[in-house]
């Protein structure tokens, strides 16, 4: 059986910017612009840092603006024009964090080789430093010789009726497996909470450091090839770990940070 429908009426849809004028075409883009400028910021930078800076990026947008329009050109495309000089809003806000980050401390160290290398190279170094000193323990102590001891064994009962605590070697394991595999997700996710931006970059130029120092080391204790192979398990396996964590945990503190300021901004 036929029924009869009567027709939908459409809903009307949020206004579309061509809806606008050319000059309120022009403002809106540049708030658009400046959102996502401040978007990128949360987290990175302290909320009054973040309104000043989006202040002065509205000052500087509005004299490019300006400046294309006294061309000749429609308010829009001086905006559009204004904007695609100003840079991209996600690469403006790398570039004022490191800014921020980089002079936070006036360290003559930190001036010279950049705060977030040195913080890199201190992370890799530390971790360096243990796995050596784990590494030295395992190839020279305890000594393979046999134990030569002035008494004998009846002697000794009587003195130290308890068996000797010797090693079962539980080291070498440990300095086999558990530190190598955990070491550089622990170099990453350090450097993703102490480097604000492009961490995975300043702990590859220190990690290249490690590799370097490992090669070198291995070479000069030929036959023995521990050193040798450290080099060339921290390039295949180190490297690229200890990188992408150090993304992946920067992405993960600047998420907690995020939602920690909505939480804030809604409880407020």
């Amino acid at each position: 059986m036929a029924t009869n429908s009567l027709p939908r009426e459409e809903m009307p849809g949020p206004p579309l910017l061509e809806d606008f004028d050319d000059e309120s075409q022009a403002r809106a883009l540049v708030e658009d612009y400046l959102d996502h400028l401040a978007a990128n910021l949360i987290g990175r930078v302290a909320s009054e840092d973040r309104a000043r800076l989006k202040d002065e990026a509205a000052f500087h947008l509005e004299r490019l603006t300006a400046h294309y329009a006294s061309q000749g050109r429609p308010q829009r495309a001086a905006a559009e024009m204004a904007i695609q000089q100003y840079g991209d809003p996600s690469q403006i806000a790398d570039q004022i964090t490191l800014s921020l980050y980089e002079g936070g401390r006036a360290s003559r160290l930190f001036k010279f080789f950049g705060r977030a290398n040195v913080t890199a190279f201190a992370i890799v170094g530390f971790a360096q430093f243990v796995y050596v000193l784990l590494l030295q323990l395992r190839v020279f102590a305890p000594s393979g010789a046999a134990y030569d001891l002035p008494l004998d064994p009846g002697d000794m009962r009587v003195l130290l009726p308890w068996p000797l605590p010797l090693p079962q070697h539980p080291l070498d394991f440990f300095v086999l497996y558990v530190y190598p595999i955990l070491a550089p997700f622990l170099i990453g996710w350090l450097a993703g909470r102490w480097i604000p931006v492009r961490p995975a970059r300043a702990v590859t130029g220190a990690m290249l450091v490690a590799i370097i120092y490992s090669f070198v080391v291995g070479v000069s204790v030929l036959p023995q090839t521990a050193g040798l192979l450290l080099a060339i398990f921290q390039l295949a396996f180190w490297l690229p770990i200890s990188a992408a964590m150090a993304e992946a945990s920067l992405a993960m503190n600047l998420r907690r940070k995020l939602r920690r300021s909505y939480g804030e901004r809604h409880v407020a």
